[in-house]
């Protein structure tokens, strides 16, 4: 309860850019919580990246998920979802 929370954006990205923390680190154990905010993320990022024409460079990932909890599994299961949108549309 007292450990010091990092700062984020209502997007939860950190002050470090394109960084951002969900779940349990981001101060919200629930879980349906969690899976919004890590599909919510990877919405964001694809869009960054598809506004930037940056998404699908050869040899550089577009989304490194660090964790397996409900927020990792939900972020992940959307990159794959965004991967194949991009290649099928």
């Amino acid at each position: 309860m007292g450990a010091d929370m990092p700062r984020l954006t209502p997007e939860h990205e950190t002050s470090v850019e394109n960084m951002f923390i969900v779940g349990e680190l981001g101060g919200l154990a629930l879980i349906k919580n969690a899976v919004n905010q890590g599909r919510d993320c990877v919405d964001l990022i694809a869009s960054r990246l598809a506004a930037a024409g940056t998404a699908g460079v050869e040899g550089i990932y577009d989304v490194l998920v660090i964790g397996a909890g409900p927020a990792g599994i939900s972020a992940s299961l959307r990159a794959i979802e965004q991967k194949s949108e991009v290649h099928h549309h």
